[in-house]
C-alpha cells in the first residue's frame, strides 16, 4: 500500500527487487552528513602522532565478520610500512580473534584496536589517516563513508557499500570488487600517490557540501512528500 519506498542508495534498491519487494516507485534520496568540526592538531597526534603521514590507515565501525575487519588488516600487513587504528564497538568479542593479525611475520606490529570512539577522537581518526578502509560485504549506504570525504580522507569501499557510488565519481579506483589482492593493490596506490590523495580531498569535500548537506536532503524529502501528496507517485 505505500505510495513510494525510500531508498539511500541503488545496493538498497537492488535488495528489494531481489526480494520482489519493490512494490511501489523507489526514490533514492541518500544520507545527509553534518559537516563535523575539524580535530586539532593535538587530537590527530594523540591518535596518530607515533605514525607517519603517508602509513596511516583507518578502520571506523561496529566490529562484525560482514565488515571485512580481517581483509583491512590483511591489506594493511601486506604493506611494508602501513599502520591500521581499528575503532568500533566489539558486540561479539571478535578483537580478540583478530588481534593475532596485527602481528607481521618479522613481529612488528601492523596496528592496534581502539575500542568505541567518540566525538573529537572519532573525528581525529577519520581526518588524521590517508586512507580509510571499507570492505564490507554489504552497508545500505555506509555513513562513515561519506564523513570521511566530509574531513577529506580518502576511502577505499567494497562495491556492496552503498555509498561507494560518491567515491567512483570522486576517483573510480576507490570502489573495488570484494578481493583481497585488488584491495592490497588500491591500497598501495593511495598511499604511494599524495597528490591523488589531495585531489580526492578536495573532490570529496566539494562533492559532501553540494550534494549531501542536511538542507539539501531535506528539500529532496520534502519534495517527495508534496509530489505524493499530489497523487504523482513516480
Amino acid at each position: 500500500g505505500a505510495a513510494a519506498l525510500h531508498i539511500t542508495a541503488e545496493t538498497e534498491a537492488q535488495g528489494l527487487r531481489d526480494l520482489g519487494l519493490d512494490l511501489a516507485p523507489m526514490q533514492l534520496i541518500p544520507n545527509g552528513v553534518d559537516l563535523p568540526p575539524m580535530p586539532t592538531q593535538a587530537d590527530i597526534d594523540a591518535v596518530w602522532g607515533d605514525v607517519p603521514q603517508g602509513q596511516r590507515v583507518a578502520y571506523l565501525g561496529r566490529l562484525g565478520w560482514n565488515k571485512g575487519i580481517d581483509m583491512a588488516i590483511a591489506a594493511t600487513r601486506a604493506h611494508p610500512d602501513a599502520v591500521i587504528r581499528l575503532a568500533g564497538h566489539d558486540e561479539i568479542g571478535l578483537q580478540a580473534q583478530l588481534e593475532p593479525q596485527l602481528i607481521r611475520e618479522d613481529g612488528r606490529s601492523a596496528g592496534a584496536f581502539l575500542g568505541q570512539l567518540d566525538g573529537a577522537r572519532k573525528w581525529a581518526l577519520v581526518a588524521g589517516a590517508d586512507v580509510m578502509l571499507v570492505p564490507s560485504v554489504q552497508e545500505n549506504f555506509g555513513n562513515v563513508v561519506t564523513e570521511a570525504m566530509a574531513t577529506g580522507t580518502p576511502v577505499i569501499a567494497t562495491e556492496g557499500v552503498g555509498a561507494a557510488t560518491y567515491l567512483a565519481r570522486v576517483d573510480p579506483g576507490l570502489r573495488v570488487p570484494r578481493s583481497q589482492d585488488v584491495l592490497n593493490a588500491r591500497l598501495a596506490e593511495i598511499l604511494a600517490d599524495a597528490p591523488r590523495r589531495a585531489r580526492i580531498a578536495t573532490l570529496g569535500r566539494e562533492l559532501v557540501a553540494t550534494e549531501l548537506d542536511w538542507t539539501t536532503i531535506a528539500r529532496e524529502a520534502a519534495a517527495l512528500y508534496a509530489r505524493l501528496a499530489r497523487g504523482v507517485r513516480s
